[in-house]
């Protein structure tokens, strides 16, 4: 934490000698075997090591520095939880004969992933409302001991095959949606960021630090950006609408776009962006609606972000030492790492000293000098744009937003 500094072992341990020395109102021997330098530094190391673990104790005390099991105490503390690994859950359909029963537990296996699928509920063929002789099958991932969730995930259109046949059944069901998108358990990096939006928000029944609370609810959820009125896209905005937008944990989907939406025109619960549309309607611990009274589905707007590529051009590198190619991947690790860091501000949510949403050409141009000092390297220009060639010196991110180094690379000219 900023301003916890501790003095190293050898300034305390010059410390303890200048105060024996006081003491003994006399200079002493320098020799490294000398009685008052083993006697000092004997006392040094003691106190230094109280002093680590004193600092260790006292960072252990906050969301923003503490770790492992300190924030699984933070978390009992203040009634959140760390989120366990949840496996994914998925639809498919199955071709049967009618009067076939697929009975509850039934298992299936995907040779893609290696991971066995078993039936939430018997059904029976023909599935109401399905189209042609089958049924459609609600399955969920069983997970083998320590494995984590993204595994689980199927792609629509992925196989899966029975493991003990049944009379009237085809082998093979496919998969057609994800209701329940799978995760792994919670990581500190991510548990930390519903920790502090807990503490760093007053929610007060239906304001955005609620939605935020409520979205971050759900597993495999990296953030959530709310805003009142409907999305720039629809246009006129009227009271009671709000738009919240969804970004995933990369582990998810490497850029923290999860697939889906919830709108007034589909209304339709599926994959994260569902999962999240649900937790925001109702507690899913005591079944209770969670906004307040008059706030209705139809101005309830739940959207994935949006990421905008952003291009980088550094021109005239050099670099002495002759590591170019080493040089180059890390100006560009330092660029993509600077975007990925800018993220829209919420008024009222977000507090001030955190905000980061307008990308700069000094800002960029000063993490990119951090990697030309360990290589003595050197440039004439540095430049970002919406497109290749153009030079802007900020551009601010808007409504759920975020940014992206395009092609994942910078170009040297």
């Amino acid at each position: 934490m900023a301003g916890l500094t501790l003095p190293t072992l050898a300034q305390t341990t010059a410390t303890y000698l200048a105060a024996i020395q006081s003491r003994l109102n006399q200079s002493l021997p320098q020799a490294p075997q000398a009685l008052v330098n083993v006697l000092a530094a004997a006392e040094a190391m003691g106190d230094y090591v109280t002093g680590k673990y004193a600092a260790d104790r006292f960072l252990a005390g906050f969301w923003s520095t503490a770790q492992g099991p300190d924030l699984d105490f933070l978390g009992t503390e203040y009634n959140l939880p760390r989120q366990t690994a949840v496996p994914a859950t998925v639809t498919a359909t199955l071709a049967a004969t009618d009067g076939t029963i697929i009975p509850l537990g039934t298992v299936f296996n995907c040779q893609a992933n290696g991971i066995q699928y078993a039936t939430t509920a018997a059904v029976t063929a023909p599935y109401p409302g399905l189209t042609g002789t089958g049924v459609v099958l609600t399955l969920t991932a069983i997970l083998p001991a320590g494995q984590g969730g993204v595994a689980s995930n199927l792609a629509i259109g992925s196989s899966l095959n029975i493991a003990n046949a049944i009379a009237g059944a085809q082998l093979v069901a496919t998969v057609t949606a994800t209701s329940v998108t799978g995760v792994d358990a919670e990581l500190d990096a991510a548990y930390r960021v519903r920790g502090l939006a807990l503490v760093q928000t007053t929610p007060t029944g239906s304001n955005a630090a609620s939605y935020r609370l409520w979205g971050l609810m759900v597993p495999g959820v990296a953030m959530i950006y709310p805003y009142s009125g409907a999305p720039p896209s629809v246009g006129t905005s009227y009271p009671g609408q709000r738009t919240i937008y969804v970004e995933c944990l990369t582990s998810v989907q490497a850029d923290g776009i999860t697939a889906g939406s919830w709108t007034p025109s589909t209304s339709v619960a599926v994959g994260l962006v569902g999962q999240v549309a649900n937790a925001i309607k109702t507690n899913p611990n005591t079944g209770v609606a969670n906004q307040d009274l008059g706030l209705v589905d139809s101005g309830l707007y739940v959207l994935p972000i949006t990421r905008t590529l952003i291009y980088v051009t550094v021109t005239g590198l050099t670099v002495p030492s002759g590591a170019t190619a080493a040089c180059q991947a890390d100006i560009t690790t330092a660029a993509q790492n600077y975007f990925l860091g800018i993220r829209p501000y919420i008024s009222g949510v977000d507090p001030s000293f955190s905000r980061n949403d307008t990308a700069t050409n000094p800002a960029l141009s000063t993490a990119i000098q951090a990697i030309l000092i360990n290589y003595g390297a050197q440039v004439q220009a540095i430049q970002f744009g919406l497109a290749a060639g153009l030079a802007q010196p900020a551009y601010q991110v808007g409504q759920g937003e975020k940014l992206k180094l395009a092609a994942g690379t910078v170009t040297f000219a």
